[in-house]
């Protein structure tokens, strides 16, 4: 039920914001925030599709049901999303604090700016994920506690480089 839940209001939803947003331009905000928004909801609706549907399909079949090329995708997609969906959310925020502050500066911001922002989004979030396509085929492996393929980090890699760059880097992040 929680799968079907989520995947229903997900498609409907987003798929609600994006024709709303592009077709009958019905938001009455600053269009960088009405740009952020659209993809948000395209990023979002990737999540259903690449990692909430298959659970949901793995759960109702109590199997991996994709194959062994799928299971290697899916895992990636999901560390590649969620980052993409908080710096995406974070973008929309830090633009709405500048607007509020600095409303001479940033009132004059484009759709194509606006583009670029969320493209820098989409970039950034490859930073973590990337480093998985020096992991093998082996180190995937299908959990039944969370019914979706997921990285064992076994691999020497994993301990020897990927464990201290990615502990630096979220070193930097702030927690606040």
């Amino acid at each position: 039920g929680y799968f079907l839940f989520v995947i229903a209001s997900s498609l409907i939803g987003d798929t609600a914001i994006l024709i709303a947003s592009i077709r009958y331009d019905t938001f009455k905000l600053h269009e960088v925030m009405t740009v952020i928004i659209q993809h948000i909801a395209v990023c979002d609706l990737m999540v259903t599709v690449m990692d909430v549907l298959p659970r949901f399909v793995s759960v109702t079949a109590g199997e991996w049901t994709f194959g062994t090329y799928w299971c290697y995708l899916f895992p990636y997609a999901s560390y590649y999303l969620n980052p993409v969906s908080i710096l995406l959310i974070c973008a929309m925020t830090t633009f709405k604090l500048l607007l509020m502050k600095y409303p001479d500066k940033f009132e004059d911001t484009t759709e194509k700016q606006a583009h670029k922002i969320c493209a820098l989004c989409w970039l950034a979030g490859l930073t973590f994920p990337v480093s998985f396509y020096h992991q093998g085929w082996d180190d995937i492996q299908f959990s039944y506690r969370i019914y979706h393929c997921n990285y064992v980090y076994s691999e020497e890699i994993w301990r020897s480089w990927l464990k201290p760059l990615l502990g630096f880097v979220f070193l930097f992040i702030p927690t606040c």
